[in-house]
């Protein structure tokens, strides 16, 4: 009977710059990289504001050497804009990115802020940003733009986009789709907007 293999993983949720070391007989790994979600637009007295788009999901496999370094950025959720008589627009969300050694890299785009309401319209929703990939080695990807926020209205904010992140379990980890890169909703009339939520990024391997 064959051995059966052991996942492991590591995961950074918190916005920032990190590295990480391949582990010795590691070869391959499987990743997902989350944008941080846009944060919403505020809302004047008249119209709210435009919800935050939601941050691209990335799911992907590349080969790496055991001992390689890599380099890990998570992008943060955008700030809601203020909301009353000059409302703004609500903070693009941050991207996520895996750099490799041979300077191949991957790239979740940040997203748009939702657009501030006005005294004749409600702000327009933000929309989803791309990715962008810079290969070196064989890099095997998925990826999906994540949802639009929505418009504002005469009777309050316009809703957050949603990431598009499939339910993931690890070993009895935990669940990723949990908010993850959300957009804010925009703020209510004379109400700011709120802050998109963290990016995320995940790798995991077997041995």
């Amino acid at each position: 009977m064959s051995e059966r293999l052991k996942t492991n993983w590591v995961s950074w949720t918190t916005p920032g710059s990190y590295t990480w070391v391949v582990p010795i007989n590691v070869k391959w790994i499987k990743f997902i990289l989350i944008s941080g979600g846009a944060g919403g637009g505020g809302g004047s007295s008249a119209y709210g504001g435009g919800g935050g788009a939601a941050g691209s999901t990335i799911y992907g496999i590349a080969p790496v050497n055991p001992g390689e370094t890599l380099s890990i950025t998570v992008g943060a959720g955008g700030a809601g804009g203020i909301g009353g008589s000059s409302p703004t627009a609500g903070g693009g969300g941050g991207g996520s990115n895996i750099s490799f050694s041979d300077n191949s890299s991957i790239y979740s785009g940040g997203p748009q802020g939702g657009q501030p309401g006005s005294s004749t319209a409600g702000g327009a929703g933000g929309g989803p940003a791309g990715y962008f990939i810079k290969i070196y080695r064989s890099i095997f990807i998925s990826q999906q733009g994540g949802q639009s926020g929505s418009a504002g209205s005469s009777s309050g904010g316009g809703s957050g986009g949603n990431s598009y992140v499939a339910n993931t379990f690890l070993s009895g980890f935990y669940n990723i789709n949990a908010g993850i890169g959300v957009g804010g909703a925009g703020g209510g009339l004379n109400a700011n907007g709120n802050s998109g939520n963290n990016g995320i990024v995940l790798i995991w391997w077997e041995e």
